[in-house]
Parts: C-alpha cells; sequence; structure tokens
C-alpha cells in the first residue's frame, strides 16, 4: 500500500436494495453532541484483513467525517484499532503447530490526529489513517516474532468540535464580538451558516472587530 494511495472503498452491502450497510455506530456522545464517537459493529461482521478493512469501510469513514464537518464547523478526529494476534508452537508429543499463546489484552494501534477544516481533504485524512494503522501492524508483527495477525477487535473514531488559533472560536456576529477579551486572536468564520459557503462577511467582521477592540490596532 502507497502513500498516496487514495482509497476509492467498496460499495455497501446492499440489503433488497434499501440502505446500505453500516458498519460503524454512534455510541457515545459528550457535551451536548461536541465530541462523539463512533465503534465499529462487530455483532455481524468478522475483519480478517487490515487493508481490506479499511477497504470496506472507507465510504462510511469519509460519510461520517463530512457529516461532522458539516455541522461542527471545524473538528479534531482520532481513530483507534485493536486487533487480536495468536503464536504457534510446536507440539512435543504430536510435533504439529498448534496455538499457544494469544495476545490479552488485544494490542491497539492509532492513527494521527487530523485537524479538518475543508471537506476536500477528507479523503486524504482516511487514506493517512488506513495507511498509518496498516503500517503499525506490520510493524508489531515484525518486531513482535511469531506474532500472527487473526482479526480486528475493535475500531474507535472520535470526533470533536475543534477551535484553532488558541481556542479563539470563530467570532462572527457583533454580539459575541462584545464578550471577548481584546487580546484575544480572531478566527473570522467566512461561511454562510446555512449554505456553508464564503459569504464576504469576513473582511467586515474583521473591520467590526477593529473597531471594536482598539488594541488591535498595535497587532
Amino acid at each position: 500500500m502507497q502513500r498516496d494511495h487514495l482509497y476509492q472503498g467498496l460499495p455497501f452491502t446492499q440489503h433488497g436494495g434499501a440502505n446500505p450497510t453500516s458498519y460503524l455506530k454512534l455510541t457515545r456522545s459528550l457535551f451536548d453532541s461536541l465530541l462523539n464517537f463512533y465503534q465499529l459493529d462487530l455483532s455481524n461482521n468478522n475483519f480478517t484483513d487490515v487493508i481490506q478493512f479499511f477497504e470496506i469501510i472507507c465510504s462510511e469513514l469519509q460519510q461520517i467525517i463530512s457529516q461532522e464537518l458539516k455541522n461542527k464547523k471545524c473538528i479534531k478526529i482520532a481513530s483507534e484499532m485493536r486487533c487480536h494476534f495468536y503464536k504457534l508452537l510446536v507440539d512435543p508429543v504430536t510435533m504439529q503447530m498448534v496455538r499457544s499463546i494469544e495476545s490479552s489484552p488485544d494490542p491497539s494501534f492509532h492513527g494521527k490526529t487530523h485537524a479538518v477544516y475543508l471537506s476536500d481533504s477528507i479523503p486524504s485524512i482516511v487514506n493517512n489513517m488506513a495507511w498509518r494503522m496498516s503500517e503499525s501492524v506490520n510493524s508489531f508483527i515484525n518486531k513482535q516474532s511469531g506474532w500472527i495477525f487473526e482479526r480486528i477487535t475493535g475500531f474507535e473514531l472520535s470526533i470533536g468540535q475543534f477551535h484553532p488559533l488558541s481556542g479563539s472560536g470563530f467570532k462572527t456576529s457583533n454580539n459575541l464580538l462584545q464578550h471577548i477579551r481584546s487580546d484575544i486572536l480572531l478566527s473570522i468564520d467566512n461561511r454562510d451558516p446555512i449554505t456553508n459557503q464564503p459569504d464576504g462577511n469576513c473582511f467586515k467582521m474583521s473591520l467590526v472587530a477593529h473597531k471594536m477592540l482598539p488594541r488591535l490596532k498595535r497587532r
């Protein structure tokens, strides 16, 4: 698998022409859904190949991240995957290879934490996640002599609202500007809240902030 390989994903399994299969379930929400956790549904699924796993869930990952970005404007995502391994040893009686050691607890592999600002970056972020975790599994097998990968036993994607620039967040109205410190670094959201398209208000709100917060003149 190449670093720059863009996963296209496999089509979701159709059930009688109805809705596509969903492999990831929203299992927890904190702070009024500002932080959401999606976990892999293993009740009816068994994944025995990491690359194939990401090919299957790629489209769903992109859809989830895209919807979260639309809802929260700016997000930070983290991912964790758990895998089960075992070792084989020679049975001294039968001289056959038998399973002797099982991984317990199953080791975890983490994707890089990403801040997502634009929807255009989502495919490459998902690809980076897949590549990094696949490489981590391979590295574990190579470094821990004798371990054999068997199956994926867990996958979790956490997505939280992200306020860049030291937590200043997006200040988009006069009312909000009245309640911030005069020395704060502003990040003006330049998108219409309904269409999510640039609305040209960034420059206007910057001028308003400049007038309302005189100390900005010296920065």
